[in-house]
């Protein structure tokens, strides 16, 4: 039974997590040979990354290159939603000063910097072939300002909404204000209705009745005859 305590990776400082975990397996007698137990405990105290070492088919724990690799994958570090180049480079940095120079080259700092950038920007900086790490920041900000302004929405802000409105009420009351101070049209005349006895028949050309009301106009229809009649003159 492990009586030291195994330190379990918490995404910062790999090469103390390393030498640490290698502490602790000499401490619980661990043997030099004995890779199943060796790598079991790796990678139970891996945290995000314990299935890499069955991913990688590793067998052998006390192998340099392993555990190079496995300084490079614990090194990982992944950019966090909404957070800026700087701050993930920054990040970066601090858990690289942990890493052995001759380990954590410039080519294996811009492989881990590319391969953690958000997956919105990662492929268009990727696509750009980037020589170096500073080139590699400078597109990862132009890429992440232009996501940033194509997320950003169409609808204006409510202080921008609240002026505009005030504009058009501000406008309307003006043109109401024009309404009111326009003069008042003269009053229409009502309609003079022309007197009965100044009505001419159209039929027989007597005043006092309409052509509807027309009595000999009545007789001639009951008699049969042709009617005619014309506008007065």
């Amino acid at each position: 039974m492990a009586t030291v305590t195994y330190p379990v990776f918490s995404g910062t400082n790999p090469k103390s997590w390393l030498a640490q975990l290698e502490r602790a397996m000499k401490a619980n007698g661990v043997a030099d040979n004995n890779n199943d137990k060796r790598l079991g405990i790796a990678a139970c105290h891996m945290g995000p990354y314990q299935e890499w070492i069955e991913l990688q088919q590793i067998t052998k724990w006390d192998n340099d290159n392993t555990k190079r690799e496995a300084l490079e994958i614990a090194s990982k570090r992944m950019q966090k939603p909404g957070e800026p180049v700087e701050v993930y480079k920054a990040a970066l940095e601090i858990i690289w000063q942990e890493c052995d120079p001759a380990e954590m080259t410039d080519r294996m700092k811009l492989k881990l910097f590319l391969n953690g950038l958000s997956p919105m920007i990662r492929m268009s900086v990727k696509q750009q072939a980037p020589v170096d790490i500073n080139a590699a920041v400078r597109l990862a900000k132009v890429h992440s300002r232009a996501v940033r302004d194509e997320m950003k929405p169409e609808v204006s802000s409510t202080a921008k909404i609240n002026e505009a409105m005030a504009g058009e009420i501000q406008e309307l009351k003006q043109k109401l204000e024009h309404l009111e101070k326009r003069p008042n049209p003269p009053p229409v005349p009502e309609h003079t209705h022309q007197s009965i006895s100044n009505i001419i028949c159209y039929y027989c050309h007597q005043r006092g009745h309409r052509q509807a009301d027309c009595k000999m106009r009545a007789m001639h229809r009951q008699q049969g005859k042709q009617l005619t009649w014309n506008r007065p003159r």
